[in-house]
């Protein structure tokens, strides 16, 4: 894969291509929790190198990497919010749970704690200037003050939960009504739940379809848990299907397996974890509706919203109910 392609291909999954950081059980002080971060430092997994970047530029590395730039000043303010939000997450989360990999060295060759990434399978997705640049051509010069007045207005804004910075998690577009956390990561939370969406349902590409070989799922399932069983029949491969009221998989079995949709949606790299999977004459069909984990901020719901006339303060209020915004 060519830099630019990996580039384009780290913007586009970015926005829901993220965990949920749940290294720390949240037994810090308010104080601290809620104590702003005027810059962070940043691992830039293809380089090596480690940016120390000011809240700003890094939000707006993050909204090239996540978000299209085109969209509503509200939906782009909404989403540099949220992700503020959960680089503070990841970082307190840190400071409270230290690991070796968080230690690197800086461009100084000086030992230094590195919290983000820009390792999608990780963290949440960032750009560097050259790097937007390179993925949206003319048109980051034609976005560039919107997408900075947005990243300006996020820095320093922290989405709390009973004064703690919640799990600011985000996507693409929702099946129609937002998905909860206990079925993507097998935690609850009280402003992760479903919430009414049914305009994404309106956004291209709503539906797709994808299909798949009997021995590159095989080589999937192999990748992701060398020890799984499975029955010799393929057939029998994905069955018992449970879906929640917003059409997301709960549950589905795989021979003595019982997985989460979530789990599939890492392993077969699905689109949504809004899906059913059929299988015929050796082929898998994955049909989604909807793009990403459907959990929490739905950023085609902040466009629609936006252009109802909302704010970001509303945007964010109705996709993390039971939340304050602080700062």
């Amino acid at each position: 894969m060519s830099m630019k392609k990996a580039i384009v291909t780290a913007a586009v999954f970015a926005a829901f291509i993220i965990g949920i950081p749940f290294a720390a059980k949240a037994a810090f002080a308010s104080r601290e929790l809620l104590k702003k971060t005027d810059e962070f430092l940043v691992y830039e997994a293809e380089s090596g190198q480690v940016f120390k970047l000011s809240a700003e530029d890094y939000l707006t590395g993050c909204l090239y990497a996540q978000i299209p730039p085109q969209y509503a000043d509200e939906a782009l303010k909404a989403q540099a919010a949220a992700a503020y939000t959960y680089a503070m997450r990841v970082t307190r989360a840190g400071e409270r749970n230290p690991k070796p990999e968080y230690r690197r060295k800086d461009a100084d060759g000086k030992e230094v704690t590195v919290y983000l990434s820009n390792d999608v399978s990780v963290c949440q997705g960032y750009l560097t200037r050259q790097q937007a640049k390179e993925v949206y051509g003319e048109e980051y010069d034609t976005t560039y003050k919107k997408v900075r007045a947005a990243a300006a207005w996020g820095a320093g804004k922290i989405i709390t939960y009973k004064n703690e910075p919640i799990y600011a998690v985000y996507h693409r577009t929702s099946s129609g009504k937002t998905n909860t956390a206990a079925d993507v990561w097998g935690r609850d939370f009280p402003y992760l739940r479903g919430v009414d969406s049914s305009w994404d349902r309106d956004e291209p590409n709503f539906s797709r379809a994808n299909e798949m070989t009997d021995e590159q799922v095989r080589e999937l399932l192999t990748a992701y848990n060398p020890q799984m069983r499975v029955p010799l029949s393929s057939d029998e491969w994905f069955t018992d299907t449970v879906f929640n009221s917003a059409g997301y998989v709960s549950r589905i079995r795989l021979g003595e397996n019982l997985l989460s949709g979530g789990d599939v949606w890492r392993i077969l790299g699905t689109s949504s974890t809004c899906f059913n999977i059929t299988h015929t004459g050796g082929v898998f069909t994955v049909m989604t509706r909807g793009v990403g984990h459907g959990v929490g901020l739905s950023q085609s719901g902040a466009e629609y919203m936006a252009k109802k006339g909302h704010t970001a303060e509303e945007i964010l209020a109705y996709y993390y109910p039971n939340t304050t915004l602080v700062g």
